[in-house]
């Protein structure tokens, strides 16, 4: 089985049916930076809308769930599944996603009809050429150069510092925001050399000056085009990478 934690059942032991049936009950970590969080949200979307699904996603690393809310589910998933029992878990919203904020480790549950929740819509910001996050594209380019002594502690302690990376910092939001998906970064880049690796960061900034990581990223530039084949990066001409 894959190494993220799903249930799949496929046997229906209720009196009035013989047929051959399936479940799932998949259970992935928002902090599980071993196994990416897409890997158990994408299972979850690419099963059969017809099919007994849900997803249980929680303020965990690369762990079994341990909520109070976690096994009263798993016990009436099995019950519901394997025995028949008309407990009315196949009835409720099928997604529960536990949330945090940049000062709690933990908001809560909440349910949701489907994942992404509807309603749900894309925001896009342009990097600037003075450091800023703007709804507009703009023009300009930043440099900076690779010491190969950054670490993310360092780049999230003074980030203004910039010593041998790049920040960019957008306006106070107006409202609070809720982020459902995955942030991507999408870059149009130069390097001297064939090979290169990016490792951008989302963060956020409290009025302090502090910052609490988001959401961390990491790509092999030899790989910028896929998984299939390296391809060598040509030293200081434009290239693309998402």
């Amino acid at each position: 089985t894959p190494d993220y934690d799903a249930f799949w059942l496929e046997r229906d032991y209720r009196k009035d049916a013989d047929a051959i049936r399936a479940a799932a009950l998949v259970a992935h970590g928002w902090q599980d930076y071993n196994v990416k969080q897409e890997e158990g949200v994408d299972l979850y979307r690419a099963l059969p809308s017809g099919l007994f699904k849900r997803l249980y996603m929680f303020q965990g690393a690369h762990q079994s769930p341990s909520a109070p809310n976690w096994q009263p589910l798993l016990d009436r998933f099995f019950d519901h599944t394997l025995l028949g029992v008309e407990n009315g878990v196949n009835t409720e919203p099928p997604v529960l996603t536990e949330g945090r904020s940049a000062t709690l480790r933990s908001t809560g549950f909440r349910e949701e009809a489907a994942w992404p929740p509807p309603g749900t819509e894309g925001r896009r910001l342009y990097l600037t050429e003075d450091g800023g996050l703007e709804r507009r594209a703009g023009s300009g380019s930043n440099s900076f150069t690779d010491l190969s002594t950054s670490t993310e502690e360092r780049s999230t302690r003074i980030p203004t510092a910039e010593t041998d990376w790049l920040f960019f910092q957008g306006a106070p939001l107006a409202e609070n925001t809720r982020m459902t998906g995955a942030a991507r970064l999408e870059l149009s880049l130069e390097v001297d050399r064939e090979h290169a690796h990016l490792t951008p960061l989302l963060v956020d900034v409290a009025p302090d000056g502090t910052t609490k990581t988001v959401s961390r990223g990491f790509l092999n530039l030899l790989y910028r085009n896929g998984l299939a084949r390296a391809n060598d990066v040509p030293p200081d001409e434009p290239i693309r990478a998402t």
